[in-house]
């Protein structure tokens, strides 16, 4: 089956037996090099052997990977309950084998465990860690939220897929059927084979119509389900007709009637199907039993004609629900409740978001359905994910706190404002933070997140600091501050400095920032960390070069009046801008460079407030484009270049 790049099934080049893993050096030691039946967490090893509980404990804090897996086969094994917490915290743990190994045991238990972290884990990078969630999931799928599965439905991967598919089917009368028949138009025919499956499972709630539409699937193995399924409906139809007429007779019939009644029943029963409307369950049945017997004879010739009959009676099929179409077009919808912050990308199709009400929510490109984390009573500033965890900056009672999962406090700084600005890096390892303390010198200061250590800080220009915008690449911030003079008029100025050093990469020149007279709109690095573009309240567009200091500017002939919120982004490419106008359109600028620069590309028209936030999604084939507006309405939508 193919995987896309953070999809893979064997050993990555960089935790093979000769490489260095993220734990360290040891992480994939020659001597505990496992086969590939092993790092799935099947199959054996010579590193498993009769050790006590207490010993595999002490294993799964092991440095290497190998070890870590062994200890969770055999306690796997054991005949006692598997200690929960070292479980779920192996569900965290930082190599991908061992996570999955956590996962399937988990699913074993047959008693109630904690669906927070499994639910969490859904979002894992890896493609068998999920697949692995999703089918430990389905052991406990009453206790599930409709939503979590739902959302796999939506995964890249098509084992993940087709294990979220199988798990629905186990949910009776609370099965989506909507959800389930898109699937079957998922371009996997495992994701197809499983659905046929599964909505078999659901017996009479199903349309037979959906099952009719499976028989003419393009793989042989979804066909094969969908006759066997329709075979096994038609017999089950029978055999409980049959028993409630069985019963009725031993109900009105005297034993001595019973015979009489059923010579005249096989004379009667053409008409007593068509009186109760039975008749194409019964036609279908046998029809069924026919195709059987004249299988090698021509089974496909009996299922072409059957199938003629079928689609000029039915309704066009549905549509596929995940296929993304390269043009402008509404994608999906997410009410985010309010002004969002922190929109961060966790991999090409994943997204994650704090919302106006201070809960931090995931949804995918592929799917309109979100999931809540966690709730906080905070507000939020900004988001970032690092390895598995979500840390928020968040202003809470008086203070700015960097917290991971909801759980941890990092680092507590006390403040008076009521407008502080955080920002993290891209890699999430490091936040910027200005208090924007009225009495206090304005100074961004950088803090390493996961320790929550200072590192360095830079005074600032006097004012108020509303923006702060980290390269992709290299170590220069862009900040930018408002002030106001003795009469009340405002004043905007963007710095730029080194992280590493906290001065100024304009402090050579003889105005050591870039001084405006207008709201600065929005500010956004280039992806190789050159080229500075932001936008001002007259609505056009200024690129500029760190390299020549020369402006270059878009969006000349359009010019808007007043303040105004907005946003601005680069392609992850770098060839595109999108930026957002004062009618609450996004438009998509051309700045490669080549002919077509200052053209532009699209306007995408679908939000009817200010738009106060673009993200482009990471590296995709398509160019996808998240956008929210101050109404609280969050699209995922597609550019084609014109």
């Amino acid at each position: 089956m193919a995987k896309d790049e953070s999809d893979h099934q064997g050993f990555p080049e960089d935790e093979t037996a000769s490489g260095q893993g993220r734990r360290g050096k040891n992480d994939d030691a020659p001597g505990l090099s496992l086969p590939p039946l092993t790092y799935f967490g099947l199959g054996s090893s010579e590193a498993d052997g009769a050790r006590s509980d207490e010993q595999l404990l002490v294993d799964l804090q092991h440095p290497d990977w190998p070890v870590r897996v062994s200890a969770l086969k055999q306690l796997g094994r054991r005949e006692r309950r598997a200690p929960l917490d070292a479980l779920l915290t192996s569900l965290q743990d930082e190599h991908k084998a061992v996570r999955a190994a956590a996962a399937r045991i988990l699913g074993t238990m047959k008693e109630d465990i904690p669906l927070a972290p499994l639910l969490t884990a859904l979002y894992d990078t890896d493609w068998h860690v999920r697949s692995c969630v999703v089918q430990a999931l389905a052991q406990h799928v009453r206790r599930v939220p409709l939503d979590a599965l739902v959302y796999a439905l939506g995964d890249q991967d098509e084992t993940v897929r087709a294990a979220a598919v199988t798990a629905l089917g186990k949910l009776g009368e609370r099965a989506p059927l909507d959800a389930l028949s898109a699937c079957l138009h998922d371009r996997s025919w495992m994701v197809r084979e499983a659905t046929v499956l599964a909505l078999g499972d659901l017996g009479e709630r199903v349309p037979r119509s959906l099952l009719l539409r499976a028989l003419a699937d393009n793989d042989t193995s979804v066909q094969q389900a969908a006759e066997d399924v329709l075979g096994d409906l038609a017999g089950a139809s029978l055999q409980s007709r049959a028993s409630q007429q069985q019963s009725a007779k031993d109900t009105f019939l005297p034993a001595s009637e019973a015979n009489v009644f059923h010579v005249h029943e096989e004379h009667t029963e053409t008409s007593s199907h068509a009186a109760d409307g039975s008749q194409p369950l019964h036609f279908l049945s046998r029809l069924y039993n026919v195709g059987r017997a004249v299988r090698p004879m021509g089974l496909s010739i009996l299922i072409g004609m059957l199938l003629i009959c079928v689609f000029a009676i039915l309704p066009p099929p549905l549509m596929a629900p995940a296929e993304s179409n390269h043009i402008i077009e509404y994608a999906h919808y997410h009410d985010i409740g309010g002004k969002s912050s922190g929109i961060t990308w966790l991999d090409k199709g994943q997204f994650a978001w704090a919302d106006g009400r201070g809960a931090v929510q995931i949804a995918s490109a592929v799917a309109p359905q979100s999931m809540t984390m966690y709730d906080t009573s905070s507000t939020i500033l900004d988001l970032t994910r690092m390895s598995h965890s979500f840390y928020t900056a968040e202003l809470q009672q008086g203070s700015v706190r960097l917290r991971k999962d909801n759980k941890q406090t990092i680092l507590a700084i006390p403040t008076s404002s009521q407008i502080p600005i955080a920002s993290f890096s891209p890699d999430g390892h490091y936040v910027a933070l200005a208090l924007n303390d009225v009495s206090a010198v304005t100074t961004i200061s950088i803090w390493d997140t996961a320790t929550g250590s200072y590192l360095t800080s830079y005074t600032a220009q006097q004012g108020t600091i509303t923006a702060i915008a980290w390269p992709p690449r290299g170590n220069v911030l862009a900040s930018v501050s408002v002030s106001a003079d003795h009469d009340g008029h405002q004043s905007w100025k963007i710095e730029m400095w080194d992280v590493r050093t906290g001065h100024s990469t304009l402090a050579q020149e003889f105005i050591p920032y870039l001084s405006l007279s207008q709201t600065v709109i929005g500010l956004s690095w280039s992806p190789d960390g050159m080229r500075l573009a932001y936008t001002l309240a007259d609505g056009v567009i200024h690129i500029h070069d760190r390299v020549t200091l020369i402006d270059g500017t878009y969006n000349a002939g359009n010019l808007t009046r007043g303040d105004w919120r907005g946003a601005i982004a680069w392609s992850p490419d770098g060839r595109y801008l999108a930026s957002t106008n004062q009618n609450g359109e996004v438009q998509v600028w051309n700045v490669s460079g080549d002919n077509n620069d200052g053209q532009l590309v699209c306007t995408y028209m679908r939000h009817k407030t200010l738009v106060d936030a673009i993200s482009w999604a990471p590296n995709g084939s398509v160019d996808r484009i998240l956008s929210t507006d101050i109404s609280g309405n969050l699209f995922v939508w597609d550019v084609k270049e014109h």
